[in-house]
Parts: C-alpha cells; sequence; structure tokens
C-alpha cells in the first residue's frame, strides 16, 4: 500500500524517472491530492478547481526540487506530504492573485498554454521564497528552523505543536517566539543576509 512508502521511497521512485516516476505521482495524487486541495481550499479560500489548479502547479514545483541535487534537503524541516501542502496553499494564493488580475484587467495569464511548464518554473524561481529562506535559518539551527518554516507555511498553532511533538500549543507559541527573536538577532548580525531576503520580497 502507499501508506508503507517512506518519503525516501518516494523521491528515489522520482527520481528514476519513468515508469516508477509516473506511477509514484499517480499514487501521490491520488492519496495526498484531496488533504492538499482541502487545505489549500481551508486556508486560501480558493474554489475547488482552483485547488487542483494550485495542486498540480505545487506538484511541477515539487517535482523539480526533488529533481536537484539538494532535493532531500527539505526532509529535514517537514515530511514530503508536509512540504507538498504548504506547495499546493502557496500556488492557490498564486492562482487567486492572478486570477484577480485578470478579473481586474490589469494582466491576461495563460496557464493553459503550450509554455506552460515554463511558465511555472519561472514563477517558482522569482516568488517561491522558501529555498531562500531555508538558506537564512540554517543559520539559528534545525530545530528552530522547522519551526519558522511551518509558521511561515501558515500552520496553526495545533499543527506544529503535533508536528513539533510538544506538549500543548502553549508551549509552541513560546518556541515560536524564541526561535523568531533569535532569527531576528541573527539578521542583525548578518546584515548582508537580510538585505538578500528584502531584496527578494522574502522578509520585512
Amino acid at each position: 500500500m502507499f501508506e508503507e512508502y517512506t518519503d525516501q521511497q518516494i523521491m528515489e521512485d522520482i527520481r528514476s524517472g519513468g515508469r516508477a516516476r509516473e506511477d509514484i505521482w499517480r499514487h501521490i495524487t491520488k492519496n495526498w491530492g484531496g488533504y492538499c486541495c482541502g487545505t489549500a481550499i481551508r486556508r486560501a479560500g480558493c474554489e475547488e478547481y482552483e485547488a487542483r489548479e494550485a495542486f498540480s502547479i505545487a506538484c511541477i514545483s515539487v517535482d523539480k526540487r526533488i529533481q536537484t541535487t539538494a532535493g532531500y534537503d527539505f526532509l529535514a524541516t517537514a515530511s514530503l506530504k508536509t512540504y507538498l501542502t504548504s506547495a499546493t496553499i502557496r500556488a492557490a494564493w498564486h492562482v487567486l492573485h492572478q486570477r484577480k488580475k485578470k478579473d481586474s484587467g490589469d494582466e491576461e495569464i495563460r496557464l493553459r498554454s503550450g509554455g506552460e511548464e515554463e511558465a511555472l518554473s519561472n514563477w517558482f524561481r522569482q516568488n517561491d521564497c522558501r529555498e531562500l529562506l531555508e538558506k537564512a535559518l540554517a543559520g539559528i539551527g534545525e530545530r528552530c528552523k522547522k519551526i519558522l518554516l511551518l509558521f511561515e507555511d501558515k500552520h496553526s498553532m495545533k499543527e506544529i505543536t503535533k508536528e513539533m511533538g510538544f506538549k500543548n500549543e502553549s508551549v509552541a507559541k513560546t518556541e515560536k517566539w524564541q526561535c523568531q527573536v533569535k532569527f531576528k538577532e541573527y539578521l542583525i548580525a548578518n546584515t548582508h543576509i537580510r538585505k538578500y531576503l528584502e531584496d527578494n520580497n522574502c522578509y520585512g
């Protein structure tokens, strides 16, 4: 059964390409798609069809991330399912933003054109702050890095408590606050990192 797959095995199948890659993405869509889309609907306030579109965008982004040499690194901060869910939420916000711009006549977005994959890839390179934040947060330790990335991805205190194994939500809030203070102090001491994040609209 799919539940018996570890994140490592799933990623190895994706990296292997061919039939194995196609099969594992089919299983991911079947077993995680509903959860990812449902969470995006609740968090981003999008419609079901927009959530499905966002899930497709997220899958493309995650697939590309896994294919890179550093593709396993993000498992230190979140499970693959959690990462894909967060990517779906971010993509849903983007879909909503672009749809509003289209409706107001500011810009027409053609996601279903022949250059869909290239356009989506370009968007994630420009706007997905996750990788930039991961690199910056590495300076304050893995524990705080994981807590703040979960918070950045709009996970509730209840979800963070469960993911991190804290006793209760009060402990989670205290830990999150302490990590935020630690990160601010780190950025004060490393102004070049803060400037890099601000220049990419990922902090401030």
